[in-house]
């Protein structure tokens, strides 16, 4: 067994009226080179940017009705099939892993970025990473996870998390 901690920065782009700029840390235990749990990854909103969409509905004096992401924990099984070995020019070596994720948790959604108060929902999440070693304690990781934000039961609230990170693996 192994372990990672993970610190990223991302964005979340789907939102129309409003982007999300985020900040996430995770532990993750492996357990053999093929399957691994995602004990906790936990991202917060750091800042909003409003987009055109939202100035429009802004000057004609309606404020956006919609709730927007303020935060989300979630656990994951981690599957990596794929694990790469390349020479670069004969003289070195990169090694590279392909993971996928699947999990869920709860995330919490605001009304309007003035909003303390946040609802608590049901997320399912699943996604797919690209890390480069550096050593063997050292990593950058590239993440894309869509999430589904369960504001009701029918119809769940897609967003996309991309990141980039570092993990020390101990």
């Amino acid at each position: 067994h192994w372990h990672e901690l993970t610190v990223s920065f991302g964005l979340l782009p789907v939102d129309a009226f409003l982007k999300g700029l985020a900040a996430s840390g995770n532990y993750t235990l492996h357990f053999n080179e093929l399957f691994a749990w995602e004990v906790v990854h936990a991202y917060g909103v750091l800042y909003r940017v409003e987009t055109d969409l939202n100035d429009d509905l802004t000057n004609v004096g309606i404020p956006n009705p919609f709730t927007y992401v303020s935060w989300a924990a979630t656990s994951r099984v981690v599957f990596t099939p794929f694990y790469g070995k390349y020479s670069v020019g004969n003289r070195s070596q990169i090694f590279t892993e392909l993971f996928l994720v699947a999990g869920g948790g709860y995330g919490w959604m605001t009304l309007d970025q003035g909003d303390a108060a946040a609802t608590q929902h049901l997320v399912v999440d699943a996604g797919l990473g690209f890390r480069v070693f550096f050593g063997d304690y050292f990593s950058v990781r590239f993440d894309l996870r869509w999430e589904g934000f369960f504001l009701n039961v029918e119809e769940p609230r897609h967003e996309l998390l991309i990141a980039l990170g570092v993990s020390v693996h101990l």
